[in-house]
């Protein structure tokens, strides 16, 4: 707060709210997180930095243990790395079998692989088809086929660079017509789609994990220092079906693709929660050995996207019982965050009208500091903002209740004077007699006020009289040098009263952006 506090009338040594050095009280259990499961995976600079060349998606075994994501290559018997099968159709075709198959791209692309090309005299076959992926859906196309055209573009005698770009310049819809190749096994080295390769395929995909013999580790991150996002570096564009993992450095990043959003969404759940128990037990283990008298457990750690000078960017932000905390990226100690800012005397508020949105990202948060100064976040999901908003309300809530007293200087008929809210006593007014209280002006319980407001610099109350026999109400107006911490901390005040009569209140009751009034 700006108001500096009063000493009062007993005496009794000034109260500041500790803001930095923070002690948790305990130390959060690593629980376990395991996941696994085949997706698309790509890592490089290419991801965030679009001068860089993009690295190929590769479809790879990736499993999430606790505090590290590994990526996994399927290898043969001889160590040659192989495609997981693929389930084939449930009939043996003739290669005269020529047909039209309309592919709907999806974020993925067509969602198979080619081989071949004029260059080494072969014909361009399907060698692979993605497990759910756009042609797997359409049941008409599979492995060993070969491609006759593309949407009008004849690729029978095609180089296989042709082809890739025949098929990359698809713009939604595909047209593809091909043919069935017998011979194509000699090409592609294994056997192609028949009825019993089919059923075997099926069997392999319905029972999941490979042979861990089988497979070989090519890529592996710790998740000690990571943001999880599903937008695109510095901007408001969602990512569909993908995580992207990124170091705070904003030059690296991993990429995983899943087939569907359901899929992808888990994926982005259980990494979340494992980097968010990381972040929880590193700030644990470096708090140990902070003196106690300025102890303020921390509810929740991680990274969260702020609105800046017109980009998204990400600060590793810490809420206390008494603050909200940036740095720019996980602290080595708590002691110096790149700003701070004081809960009881801010305002939170929950974005989701567009019209109050900085641009098209999803799930803001605005909170107004005690300055009247609006900061813009931003959750990446439905799911972390309520976390985040949570967090905040619980600590604001509880940083007016620890705060017995507030003690605010302003002037009231041309004197000093100095406003306290109390918890237990209600609002006192105060002569403010260099720096010391002396003199009760007037006193209210909180239960009295009836309505306040602020106008310009003037803080606005009226209160209904104490014996509640008069109708008429009494209004006081006090200037502030800043109102708005004044108006900020009562509000907050009256909240937490109001939960301590019903203990369990949703952060979704918070006031919408278009609310705001102080």
């Amino acid at each position: 707060m700006n108001a500096r506090c009063c000493i009062p009338e007993t005496g009794s040594s000034r109260r500041y709210l500790p803001l930095y050095f923070l002690l948790f009280g305990f130390l959060p259990q690593m629980s376990a997180n395991h996941k696994s499961g085949w997706l698309l995976y790509r890592f490089g600079k290419g991801i965030i930095d679009a001068s860089a060349p993009s690295p190929a998606l590769q479809e790879v075994w990736v499993e999430l243990k606790d505090d590290r994501l590994v990526a996994k290559k399927l290898t043969d018997k001889s160590g040659i790395v192989a495609a997981p099968a693929s389930s084939g159709r449930a009939s043996v075709v003739n290669d005269s079998d020529t047909r039209s198959v309309k592919v709907v791209k999806s974020a993925t692309g067509l969602d198979f692989s080619i081989k071949g090309g004029s260059e080494h005299s072969l014909p361009i076959l399907i060698s692979r088809i993605f497990e759910n992926g756009a042609a797997a859906k359409t049941g008409e196309l599979h492995t060993g086929d070969t491609i006759l055209e593309v949407n009008g573009v004849n690729l029978e005698n095609a180089t296989h660079e042709q082809a890739v770009a025949a098929l990359k310049g698809v713009d939604r819809i595909a047209i593809i017509k091909v043919r069935f190749n017998s011979q194509a096994s000699a090409h592609l080295g294994e056997q192609v789609d028949t009825k019993k390769k089919a059923s075997a395929a099926s069997a392999w995909s319905d029972a999941g994990a490979p042979d861990p013999t089988k497979l070989s580790e090519f890529h592996s991150v710790s998740l000690h220092n990571v943001i999880i996002t599903r937008y695109a570096a510095r901007t408001d564009n969602f990512v569909d079906n993908s995580v992207i993992i990124r170091a705070p450095d904003n030059i690296t990043a991993i990429e995983i693709v899943g087939r569907n959003e359901e899929e992808i969404n888990e994926w982005f759940n259980q990494l979340s929660r494992a980097v968010s128990n990381l972040h929880l037990h590193t700030l644990s283990l470096q708090s140990k050995n902070v003196p106690e008298p300025f102890s303020g457990k921390v509810k929740k750690a991680g990274f969260i996207s702020q609105y800046v000078e017109g980009v998204w960017r990400y600060y590793f932000a810490v809420i206390t019982d008494y603050d909200f905390s940036l740095y720019l990226t996980v602290p080595s100690t708590l002691s110096r965050p790149q700003k701070s800012y004081s809960l009881v005397d801010s305002r939170l508020f929950v974005v989701d009208e567009p019209s109050r949105r900085v641009d098209r990202k999803e799930w803001g948060i605005i909170l107004y500091t005690a300055t009247g100064y609006a900061l813009h976040f931003a959750g990446e999901s439905k799911e972390d903002r309520f976390a985040w908003v949570k967090a905040l309300h619980s600590s604001t809530l509880r940083a007016a209740r620890i705060s017995e007293s507030l003690i605010f200087e302003g002037n009231y008929h041309a004197n000093e004077v100095a406003l306290s809210l109390l918890w237990d006593d209600g609002l006192k007014l105060s002569k403010n007699i260099d720096g010391v209280l002396r003199g009760e002006v007037w006193k209210y319980k909180l239960s009295q006020l009836v309505a306040s407001s602020h106008q310009g610099n003037k803080l606005v109350l009226v209160f209904a009289p104490s014996n509640g026999r008069s109708n008429e109400t009494v209004t006081e107006e006090i200037e502030f040098a800043n109102v708005r911490s004044v108006m900020h901390t009562l509000y907050n005040v009256l909240q937490a009263k109001v939960s301590e009569l019903e203990p369990i209140i949703s952060p979704a009751i918070q006031p919408k952006a278009a609310a705001i009034r102080a």
